[in-house]
């Protein structure tokens, strides 16, 4: 099979235009994991608010969409939490904006479930762009508030050129829906891979030869897909963040697209596009009278300044928002001066500061109830706190979901599964369960495997560094959503359960910034990689 790998012609728009009128060819834009950034990316890593300098963001996102309009546009999932835009409205910017887009099809990302089937079927409800999910399905549980009827398996797309493209959504994989929310116990995921070849013969029953799987699994788990199941021939992407290119500034988990030969001995693209807005997908596919790729294009195109001016009618949708959130969060909480690796991304890669400080936060909360060690999952903290004066807004970005403490007894053994299960993730640029610890440090061997990484356990105790006791009993503050069992910690969820405080996480660091400011100095190295 012939691939024909062509060069990137730029600006964007020069490109889709030039490109545009040749047949049996489709072009993809996508976004996935926009965590509710909808403003994009500022300088400083964090979501922005407000018309200072940044990158990405829907007004940038929708003025391409605007310029090429038969485009096929996706988004992989995950529009939910991450900025203040979610925690403080909810769904409704996100809902505003997709009505003024036009968004081909979009999947579910777990993070949609966080606040229940009731919330999520509101939403879906108000949205004009097509939802797609195969492998979810009501069980026997009555009264379930959300109605599938808005949801598809897959829908065909005619495009442009009269060709027809099919499109499946393939949401997370977690049968256990009690793991992502409370509130969805009437839903249950089937086997992805049983609901792809389900949905891909009902495609081929229509004749359609073209197919794109647009999924909510992760980079490793396409690239399985793409392996073993055949009659694929584009796979968009969510779930991993995971960054696809050549740019020297970024950690690539491949390149763009990655190629994989199928079973049937064609070749499948995989994309993906980072997280929180920062990259819009490009790609072009060209296929042959029986839907083979015979050549392909792209790029993931970071949106930065005035190369990719910004759509107005999007700015203009987030102005009262933008407002509301300067006028009422810019109360000063504490002041850091303390400068080490911070962030959204960097947390799940190795010890952050607002993850370990959030842990010392929790450990001195809950002194009175003799707890000995803290952690959250990397994934809790979504944006660096700032060196300087920290407000209330910085909190807020960066501890956005308002979790409880909670108290749990855990023995020895307890604590190691824990941990090991914060890095069971193969893919270790994106450990979002990684446990930040407080009072607590370990090594992780990344060459061992799975559930064998975690060594040289240790607690302090009296101010010296003490091998933890495997069998010994001891109490550890956490958040609750993995005390409840979340990001996989069954381990967490089946423990004792000593006592859950009302102190969400974030006036638990707004007291202990009270008392501690100006920050000076935190013990580090307590997660050691190897």
């Amino acid at each position: 099979i012939k691939q024909q790998f062509l060069s990137i012609f730029f600006p964007i728009t020069i490109f889709l235009s030039a490109c545009a009128a040749q047949q049996q060819s489709v072009e993809i834009l996508h976004i996935n994991d926009s965590h509710s950034y909808l403003s994009g990316i500022s300088q400083n890593g964090k979501p922005n608010y407000d018309n200072q300098p940044s990158k990405g963001g829907f007004a940038r996102i929708n003025n391409v969409i605007k310029n090429h309009q038969n485009s096929v546009v996706l988004d992989a999932g995950d529009r939910f939490q991450g900025s203040l835009y979610f925690s403080l409205f909810g769904s409704e910017p996100i809902i505003k904006i997709d009505n003024a887009s036009s968004f081909s099809a979009l999947t579910l990302g777990n993070h949609e479930f966080d606040q229940g089937c009731k919330f999520l079927n509101s939403y879906i409800n108000q949205l004009k762009t097509p939802v797609l999910v195969a492998n979810m399905r009501l069980n026997t549980r009555q009264n379930c508030p959300l109605n599938m009827d808005k949801i598809q398996a897959f829908l065909v797309k005619e495009l442009h050129n009269g060709d027809k493209i099919g499109i499946i959504g393939i949401s997370h994989d977690n049968p256990k829906i009690s793991i992502l929310s409370k509130d969805c116990d009437c839903i249950d995921f089937v086997d992805y891979k049983t609901a792809i070849i389900t949905q891909i013969n009902a495609l081929k029953a229509q004749k359609i030869n073209k197919i794109i799987l647009l999924t909510h699994l992760g980079l490793d788990k396409d690239i399985d897909i793409a392996k073993n199941i055949a009659d694929i021939d584009i796979i968009v992407g969510g779930h991993s963040h995971s960054y696809l290119g050549d740019d020297a500034n970024e950690k690539a988990d491949g390149t763009y697209p990655i190629v994989i030969t199928s079973p049937n001995n064609e070749p499948v693209l995989i994309v993906q596009a980072k997280f929180g807005t920062e990259y819009l997908g490009y790609l072009k596919a060209s296929f042959d009278n029986y839907g083979v790729i015979t050549s392909f294009d792209g790029k993931a195109i970071k949106l930065t300044g005035n190369e990719y001016p910004q759509d107005e009618t999007i700015n203009a949708i987030l102005a009262p928002y933008n407002e509301k959130i300067s006028q009422n969060n810019q109360t000063i909480v504490g002041n850091n001066q303390i400068s080490m690796n911070d962030g959204l991304k960097e947390c799940r890669q190795s010890e952050c500061l607002s993850a370990l400080l959030l842990s010392l936060a929790f450990l001195e909360q809950t002194k009175n109830f003799e707890v000995q060690i803290a952690f959250n999952n990397a994934g809790s903290s979504r944006a660096a706190l700032p060196v300087g004066e920290i407000k209330e807004m910085d909190l807020l970005s960066s501890f956005p979901f308002g979790n409880n403490i909670v108290i749990k007894e855990l023995s020895g053994d307890e604590i190691k599964q824990a941990l090991e299960q914060g890095v069971a993730n193969t893919n270790f640029n994106n450990l979002s369960a990684l446990l930040q610890p407080a009072n607590l440090k370990y090594t992780i061997n990344r060459n061992r495997p799975v559930f064998d990484r975690i060594s040289n356990i240790q607690i302090k105790t009296n101010g010296k560094w003490k091998n933890i006791n495997r069998k010994a009993k001891y109490k550890v503050a956490m958040n609750n959503y993995i005390g409840n069992g979340k990001d996989g910690f069954e381990v967490l969820k089946n423990a004792k359960t000593i006592k859950v405080l009302q102190q969400t996480d974030i006036e638990a660091l707004r007291e202990y910034l009270k008392k501690h400011s100006p920050l000076n100095q935190i013990e580090t190295n307590l997660i050691i990689f190897k």
